[in-house]
């Protein structure tokens, strides 16, 4: 394979793992600044640059900022999901509480994941870890969701309450 070729493979792979971070890093924001992403962002164009500096200055040049825009659009996409599927949570966190007693009062027990229920599960993600998280134990369970800022947390005996 010519070195030329090798050079193209690498950016590829590099593009591809743009989009992915972008997604994931946009979809599990950790605060309103979000630092961590754009040394991500900052990270990928170095190596796309790098990548195909021998090639051309020009060309790698165009190639990270490229990849800057990639990132950046599959980063906002992300975060646009995960306003979507925090909003969600809020509007229909009541009704997977509902599906949840419904459960256990035909099975006597709560389900051990919230895919057992019948129900719509609000709060999903195009990558995991989703946004509405369930644990089961053997009195009960723990749902919870959250952003950078507040907490809301429900039981089999308390609605939804938020919390910084």
């Amino acid at each position: 394979m010519s070195y030329l070729k090798r050079q193209c493979l690498a950016t590829c792979c590099i593009l591809a793992f743009a989009i992915v971070c972008g997604l994931w890093l946009g979809e599990h924001q950790a605060g309103p600044l979000p630092v961590r992403d754009l040394l991500v962002a900052v990270a990928i164009a170095a190596a796309a640059a790098g990548t195909l500096w021998r090639v051309g200055r020009a060309m790698a040049v165009i190639a990270a900022l490229g990849l800057v825009l990639i990132f950046g659009t599959a980063w906002a996409i992300g975060a646009r999901e995960a306003r979507h599927a925090f909003n969600a949570c809020v509007q229909d966190g009541e009704q997977v509480r509902v599906a949840l007693a419904n459960y256990h009062a035909m099975h006597g027990r709560y389900p051990a994941t919230l895919a057992e229920l019948a129900a719509p599960v609000p709060g999903t993600l195009r990558l995991p870890p989703h946004m509405l998280h369930y644990l089961s134990h053997s009195s009960g369970y723990k749902l919870s969701f959250a952003d950078w800022l507040v907490q809301h947390e429900a039981n089999e005996s308390h609605p939804f309450e938020a919390s910084k």
